[in-house]
């Protein structure tokens, strides 16, 4: 995660961006690929420069199919699209330098609300019902939307600005990664909330910076936390919990130099996997991380991560300027495919 901020500063200060051939891209004719399996690419895009894009990769046809929103809405989607959820028939795209939330059709990708009023969000989850939970880096609050009359309904204060967020035993788990616009506070916190009451009940202290969380298939909460941006503390990785909030493991990194990032789980919930250039995986059941990348990064520039379908899916920012690259690769670790996406592949979301 501190890498991945650093060249994200690094590209407020470049021109432009720069274009090349596409290859392995298909421009769309009909909506009917978004029918089969396959994953979403939340491309990043330049910041300041509402570049921003989404492809679908399917599974069925081997091809990915690139700017999705613009295609379908003829207008651009904005600047520095974060993430995306599925929730329906519909899929939520977290636009972070533009301040707001595309709701889109599955079906067809044409936006069917625009949720705006941000600071800067980064995260949506479904927490109760139709009620969602939106994190935000500059904010000391959640946004509550109300996802069925696609309306703000409100803020939930819980004192510290909020990044990643899983939900598991009825309660939803936010870690808080940035102390950008909290210096004094240590941004080593995973606060819990009970969405039925809509209250912050118990905050979890880790390791500085935490960047991303996963629940395993024993409902256990996963934390891989960087030790800080200008390396403060040791990387570590954590399993708490759910139920008591008690920290079941924590599994330090030999190194504060070490930049761990990108936690993700399969699809049975028992094997782990993590960005530190190079992918690495271990089991749930181990406590001891492994010495040696199950994935080797070599002359790439690994930037995200996803693990779906019994594929590992990475992607290459290359130079942060030109359409990024998405490489896949089966647990025998051969390489199934490689496309190019959108400038700055950054998320992966199943479908």
């Amino acid at each position: 995660m501190k890498i991945k901020l650093l060249f994200f500063w690094i590209a407020i200060i470049m021109f432009a961006s720069c274009e090349e051939e596409d290859f392995g891209e298909v421009q769309q004719s009909s909506e009917t690929f978004l029918d089969g399996e396959g994953f979403f690419i939340v491309n990043e895009g330049n910041f300041s420069h509402s570049n921003s894009s989404v492809s679908f990769y399917s599974f069925d046809s081997s091809k990915i199919y690139n700017r999705l929103f613009y295609e379908a809405n003829n207008r651009p989607l904005g600047d520095v699209s974060q993430s995306m959820i599925l929730h329906d028939t519909t899929a939520f795209i977290v636009v972070n330098n533009s301040s707001k939330i595309e709701q889109v059709s599955l079906k067809t990708f044409k936006s069917k609300a625009t949720y705006t009023g941000f600071t800067s969000p980064r995260r949506i989850l479904p927490a109760k019902g139709d009620m969602a939970y939106v994190s935000d880096l500059y904010s000391d609050s959640l946004t509550i939307i109300d996802i069925e009359n696609q309306t703000v309904e409100g803020h939930l204060d819980i004192g510290r600005s909020s990044e990643v967020m899983v939900k598991t035993s009825g309660k939803v788990f936010v870690a808080n990664w940035s102390q950008l616009n909290h210096p004094e506070l240590a941004n080593n916190k995973i606060m819990v909330i009970d969405p039925a009451a809509n209250k912050l009940i118990d905050s979890i202290k880790v390791t500085k910076e935490p960047n991303s969380m996963v629940v395993d298939k024993r409902g256990n909460v996963w934390v891989l936390c960087s030790g800080g941006y200008t390396n403060e503390e040791t990387p570590a990785l954590y399993c708490i919990n759910a139920v008591d909030h008690s920290i079941k493991e924590r599994i330090q990194f030999k190194h504060k130099e070490l930049n761990p990032s990108e936690l993700c789980i399969n699809n049975n919930q028992d094997t782990l996997y993590y960005l530190n250039q190079g992918v690495y995986r271990m089991s749930i059941s181990e406590n001891t991380l492994s010495q040696k990348p199950f994935l080797e990064e070599g002359d790439k520039l690994f930037y995200a991560l996803g693990v779906m379908n019994h594929h590992i899916i990475v992607s290459d920012a290359v130079d942060y300027q030109q359409k990024g690259i998405v490489y896949l690769y089966d647990n025998r670790k051969q390489r199934v495919d490689s496309l190019r996406a959108g400038i700055i592949p950054g998320f992966f979301k199943g479908k």
